[in-house]
Order: structure tokens, then C-alpha cells, then sequence
């Protein structure tokens, strides 16, 4: 595979891959989110953060890298689509609650 693309900012990295074998070509996406999740499970592990964000009328639920925002849309859910709310909650809840920032589950 060799390096297609690299975003700094995000981290993002992508990587070109061509099987002459069975003429397909494949773009692999990956993002190092080691200090990300860290980040995610202290805020879980915070109580008061989810108390105060709730108290004062907002609720940081979850935080979701570019390369989920990716496995999302592939399973058709656009994060970026309020009609789709239901179901990247219902993804979050059930494949990815190491992204959450709560222990509290959003009601659906």
C-alpha cells in the first residue's frame, strides 16, 4: 500500500492499494485515536462533567473521529444529517460507547 493522503490536522491518513489480480483498487482509511479515547474515557469517568452540561442545558454525549464519521456513512448514516440522529445514537450506543463522554445512556 502506499500513501495516498495525509491530513495533520485530523490525522487522517490514506493509503492506495491496487489488486491487479482481480482489477480492484482500494483506499484504506486510518487515524491514530489512542489519545482521543484516553481523553474519553476521562471524561467518563468525570460524573460532574455530565451533571453541570446537563444542569446548564447541554450534554456532550459523545465525541466521533473523522474515520468513524467514515465507517458511519458507509453503514448509511450521515452524522451530519438531523434525520439520522436516532441512528448514530443507536450506533454509538450499541458499536461505539467507548466515544462517549457519559456513562449515561441518550434516550432514542
Amino acid at each position: 500500500m502506499d500513501l495516498f493522503d495525509y491530513d495533520p490536522l485530523t490525522g487522517v491518513a490514506e493509503y492506495f492499494d491496487y489488486d491487479r489480480e482481480n482489477d480492484v483498487a482500494v483506499i484504506r482509511t486510518v487515524q491514530d485515536v489512542d489519545g482521543f479515547l484516553d481523553e474519553m474515557k476521562r471524561r467518563r469517568q468525570d460524573a460532574e462533567l455530565t451533571r453541570k452540561g446537563i444542569k446548564q442545558g447541554w450534554w456532550h454525549y459523545a465525541s466521533i473521529p473523522s474515520v468513524v464519521i467514515l465507517q458511519l456513512r458507509a453503514k448509511g448514516i450521515d452524522v451530519y444529517n438531523k434525520d439520522h440522529a436516532k441512528a448514530v445514537f443507536r450506533e454509538i450506543n450499541e458499536n461505539y460507547p467507548y466515544l462517549k463522554t457519559t456513562d449515561k445512556k441518550h434516550a432514542l
